[in-house]
């Protein structure tokens, strides 16, 4: 349990001292699957469907992998991402790689994230789920949030984008990792 959270806090160092991957976030890739190229989407497209653009998920069943763009999220509204994280135990015992996710606001404190299971979003037995994580803010960078994980288990992960505030808010989401897809 040390090691893998004295891991985590020497990626967040690693991460916030690193300007260049604040300059561009990639697209998560795949070993065995490419992953769809994202689109970007804007709020005040035009209903005429030849220019529509995709739409994000507003719900957990309709999530797929970030866009590539800017995305603007309307006040006290959510969107939802969905990545798959495999983990590699060909060697046996093998430690679990690193997912990131990373959000970037026009906005300082304008929106949150969490990190959720699908396990953890269906309800039963009276019992209340919790996220697994959350995004915290990069150090000297308050409109960045990063969350950074791992697991020695494949699953799809979900990752709710929250306005919390009166007005949209625009961001752009990154999730990066060996072992990641869409």
């Amino acid at each position: 349990m040390f090691a893998r959270l004295h891991k985590l806090v020497i990626m967040l160092v690693m991460v916030s001292l690193t300007s260049v991957s604040l300059v561009a976030p990639v697209a998560a890739y795949a070993k065995s699957k490419p992953a769809t190229v994202p689109q970007s989407v804007t709020t005040d497209a035009p209903k005429d469907a030849s220019t529509e653009q995709p739409k994000v998920a507003t719900k957990p069943e309709k999530a797929k992998g970030p866009l590539a763009d800017s995305v603007v999220v309307e006040s006290h509204k959510s969107h939802w991402y969905k990545f798959h994280y495999h983990y590699n135990n060909s060697d046996n015992h093998s430690e679990p790689t690193e997912a990131m996710v990373k959000l970037t606001g026009e906005a300082m404190g304008c929106l949150t994230f969490q990190i959720w299971t699908a396990g953890g979003l269906q309800l039963g037995n009276g019992q209340k789920h919790k996220a697994i994580g959350a995004g915290s803010p990069m150090q000297d960078q308050s409109s960045v949030l990063l969350w950074v994980g791992g697991a020695a288990a494949t699953e799809d992960y979900y990752v709710v984008v929250k306005n919390k505030t009166t007005a949209a808010c625009a961001y752009q989401l990154s999730i990066t990792g060996p072992d990641v897809s869409y």
